[in-house]
């Protein structure tokens, strides 16, 4: 490696590639080094062009090795060579600008930015836009206690279903749990289309061997079995690349296996150094998955680092992307489709829609119906695009290419607030390839006994679950929209006229009903209901218990339930329930949803530019007031108005319409917040006397007499809450905390001096940014340091599975150990082999523990003599004595339990 103007660098293919740092450390487990990567990297680059070229990337980094934090990147940095070529992908409201992987110098380059993990989606580019596939993918991704062999099996009847159909196909260990499964198509086909032949082979299996295969996406239904999840081939999915490295505890890679190896028992992931020594004896094992392996990638000899460097293709200086021909179509396929599938939500105007569409496959009876033909056409976007003028509105037309949609991710949802006509909130649903789409006009409830009208509107593309922007005027639907949340949801019921599906948002999350009331009218109700436990959640086809609507429900739980089944289109509404919207509209509006902090270090951070407030242990609410009555809501959105009256004099001591940010505790004798106090308080909507009363401490102020100031710097709207203390200060058991003194490490030590959880760090130019996490507010929480008796362990499972996977924790009492909780995570895997190596040799029959540990904790136990002393991170102490949140730290070989 040659130095260069004081900066190490590497020659690859022609080109001098920037590489810092050789010797850093990014998996510790092994001290594989970041130089390590390079030389794999370029000794597979031949390989990974095949099978992650022409294909935009994205990039899953770790700056600072494996053991810390990681993130994905889609956009080509400013920075990157001019020489790294690139695909500019319009996406609904912004245009990405992806690396081309086509070069071994371009591998480096990725080398040198920690990127370790390189996904890609199955289609090819053409003439730079997203183009068709000639080949699937299947992830078979095993549930808690399934392992590698037991899916390994599962991959060997996979493969004989291809076989039947005709496809040849090819194993890859994912390096990470699971196993991918690669067939060849005779055919170029679209996105949905690929995703049809892959559902076609999950499904079947799954009828075939339930007891060991499940194709649907619901969690809890994985234990024991082993999912085969199709639909990584949609256009907006990626899936890591065959022979990319993984960022786990080693440096496992994704590596093509033989069918003999899957069948012969004790497989396990291949480190990097592993899979460069089979390449040499065995060559590519998915040679033919891309046609003629490129630039040696194929020979049966392998790609080893000298040939890579020797056969490395030349980079391309052009910044389109893709070439006219790519490895993947054909020109006898006809026009690609472009983004892979076409679908997703968008609005309507928000009054009465102008046709009857009840949401795309209402007449499927379940939540999987979907395509059939290889190129069937699921969904039509008709009457989306009839209404609309592609050439006048910003709205998008086509689904959106979200290449960093992981693993196991459901279908999406996303509620937009659209300011049309009338303000509403458009729900939408990712279902059959397209946005199913209803107006709510007030919102989703968050209440059982709440039940809001929706209105069914046209289906939307993709694309709309990001779109934000203004329809012009004149246009259907015209006014500004934003996305108000978004996130996965989980089908349980999908008729013509009943749906129900468990949201899961950074605002709204729960189990929710639609219910169709009026055809002609395509009216809705839609309510959240009344029984939210998961068990009845995944009632439905796999679960005996009646889902919806219960026993309860018909009694009286569900006017929406007693309305369809009476056949009436109206909504029958009780005095009591007229009484209430009465009271509820005499209320002031719902506050905004809570800005949320990052957690990240904060000591280096100067007082200049960062404002340091201390982090309480309690919940955190936003406050609205009309001057006469005041409104808490969670940063959940759920209402916390019981705890409203518990502040009677705060709406007047302000006089005037104010929306607050703040944190509910209850303090303790010290006055440092205790969170087992405020639940037992919350629990008991803050009736228990036997502790202390709830205390609200206020931080921000959003709003002011009619005037939003989130738009307004930090530093102004601290202003404004300054000039509203004494007001505040003077209500009971309201406050306004101070701002402590900087930088970030003296106020972390004030904080920790006064017994706090953390600090909040702020920029002073930071804006309020409603409902989401930004890196403007840092948040960062003290730890404190207990040392233990290790009393017993407990056996891992899913993928720890024959591991550790927690200790028993205690103190020494006189005759035995106190419990005080387990540790499970902070332990490489290989900390965990060397822990389970002392504590073989101690195990005893009986528990050296005094009182009967919890049942989730003696499960499966094996107790141990108490010799083992270890230190761990953690929270503090609940009420019952048990470690908070606790963290691996070390075994502490200085310390006998007799010393504790």
């Amino acid at each position: 490696m040659a130095s260069k103007g004081g900066k190490e660098s590497v020659e690859v293919d022609g080109r001098t590639v920037r590489f810092t740092h050789p010797d850093k450390v990014l998996y510790d487990a092994t001290g594989t080094t970041k130089g390590d990567v390079l030389e794999y990297y370029l000794a597979v680059a031949p390989l990974l062009m095949t099978y992650a070229g022409q294909r935009p990337v994205t990039r899953k980094r770790w700056p600072d090795g494996t053991e810390d934090k990681s993130f994905f990147e889609k956009n080509l940095p400013s920075h990157a060579p001019d020489w790294v070529s690139r695909v500019a992908i319009e996406h609904s409201s912004r245009t990405v600008t992806y690396p081309v992987l086509d070069s071994p110098a371009t591998l480096a380059w990725f080398a040198q930015q920690a990127a370790l993990e390189l996904h890609v989606p199955q289609w090819t580019l053409t003439d730079g836009e997203p183009g068709r596939t000639r080949r699937i993918v299947i992830d078979l991704d095993p549930g808690q206690d399934v392992d590698l062999d037991t899916t390994a099996k599962v991959a060997l009847r996979v493969r004989d279903l291809l076989t039947e159909a005709g496809l040849d196909s090819y194993a890859v260990t994912s390096g990470s749990k699971g196993i991918h499964l690669y067939a060849r198509l005779d055919k170029a086909v679209t996105a949905k289309g690929a995703s049809a032949v892959a559902k076609q082979i999950a499904q079947s299996l799954a009828k075939q061997t339930p007891d060991l295969v499940t194709a649907t996406m619901k969690r809890s239904i994985r234990d024991g079995k082993v999912f085969v999840d199709w639909s990584q081939n949609s256009g907006a999915k990626t899936t890591v690349a065959p022979y990319s490295l993984r960022g786990r505890a080693e440096p496992w890679v994704a590596a093509p296996r033989s069918w003999e190896e899957l069948g012969d028992g004790g497989l396990k992931h291949l480190h990097w150094d592993e899979m460069l020594k089979r390449l040499e004896s065995e060559g590519d094992l998915l040679e033919g998955l891309e046609g003629p392996a490129k630039k040696g990638g194929g020979s049966k000899k392998g790609a080893t680092k000298k040939s890579a460097a020797r056969k490395s293709s030349a980079s391309r200086e052009k910044k389109s992307g893709g070439s006219k021909k790519s490895s993947s179509s054909s020109s006898e396929d006809g026009d690609p489709e472009r983004g892979g599938s076409d679908s997703s939500g968008a609005d309507s105007a928000g009054g009465q829609p102008d046709s009857d569409n009840a949401p795309r496959a209402a007449a499927e009876e379940g939540c999987d119906a979907g395509p059939t033909d290889a190129d069937a056409v699921v969904t039509s976007l008709e009457e989306y695009r009839r209404k609309r003028d592609r050439r006048k509105t910003p709205e998008p037309f086509h689904g959106e290419v979200e290449t960093d949609r992981s693993d196991g991710d459901g279908p999406i949802f996303v509620i937009q607030e659209h300011h049309a006509r009338h303000l509403h909130y458009d729900l939408r649903l990712e279902h059959h390839g397209v946005l199913a789409s209803w107006a709510v006009p007030k919102n989703l409830p968050t209440e059982p006994k709440d039940r809001r009208l929706a209105v069914n509107t046209e289906d939307h593309p993709l694309g709309y679950q990001t779109f934000e922007g203004t329809i012009p005027k004149g246009e259907y639907g015209a006014g500004h929209m934003t996305v108000w949340d978004r996130g996965t949801y989980e089908c349980e019921k999908w008729k013509t006229d009943e749906i129900i599906v468990w949201l899961h948002g950074e605002k709204v999350s729960g189990r929710y009903v639609l219910v169709r009331t009026s055809a002609e009218k395509n009216q809705w109700i839609v309510q959240y209901m009344k029984d939210q436990s998961p068990d009845s959640f995944y009632g439905g086809r796999d679960n005996p218990k009646s889902s919806y609507p219960s026993d309860d429900d018909r009694s009286g739980g569900s006017d929406a339930s007693r309305s369809r089944e009476s056949g009436d289109s109206t909504t029958h509404r009780s005095d009591a329930g007229r009484s209430r919207d009465s009271e509820m509209s005499d209320r002031p509006d719902a506050p905004p949803l809570p800005m949320i902090p990052t957690a990240g270090s904060v000591t280096s951070l100067s007082e200049d530019t960062w404002a340091f407030e201390g982090k309480w242990d309690g919940y955190r609410v936003t406050v609205s007031t009309d001057g006469v009555r005041s409104r808490l809501m969670s940063r959940n959105g759920n209402s916390m108005d019981w705890l409203a009256d518990g502040f009677p004099g705060l709406a007047e001591a302000l006089g005037k319409p104010a929306k607050l940010d703040g944190e509910l505790v209850v303090p303790g004798p010290d006055g440092v917040p205790e969170f087992s106090a405020l639940a037992k308080q919350a629990a008991a909507e803050g009736g228990d006397s036997s502790i202390g009363p709830v205390h609200l401490f206020v931080f921000d102020v959003l709003e002011v007499d009619g005037v939003d100031l989130r738009r307004e710097r930090w530093e102004r709207r601290r202003e404004v809450l300054d000039l509203l203390t004494p007001a505040l200060d003077a209500v009971d058991r309201v406050q306004v905390p101070g701002v402590l003194d900087g930088p970030g490490d003296r106020a972390l030590a004030e904080a920790e001096e006064f017994g706090w959880e953390g600090i909040v760090a702020k920029r002073r130019d930071s804006h309020y940014q409603s409902g989401k996490r930004a890196k403007t507010w840092l948040k960062e929480k003290l730890l404190t340091t207990t040392e233990a008796v290790v009393g017993g362990w407990r056996p891992g499972k899913g993928g720890r599975s024959g591991s550790l996977g927690s200790l028993l924790l205690g103190l020494p009492a006189q005759t035995g150990l106190t419990y005080i909780g387990r540790v499970g995570t902070g332990f490489s895997d290989r900390q965990g082999k060397a822990l389970l190596e002392e504590l073989e040799p101690l195990r005893r029959r009986s528990s050296p523990f005094l009182e009967d540990l919890p049942s989730d904790a003696r499960r499966d136990a094996i107790w141990v003599l108490p010799k083992l002393v270890v230190e761990v991170r953690h929270q503090g102490f609940t009420e019952e004595g048990v470690l908070r949140q606790s963290t691996w730290r070390d075994i502490r070989r200085d310390k006998l339990p007799g010393d504790l």
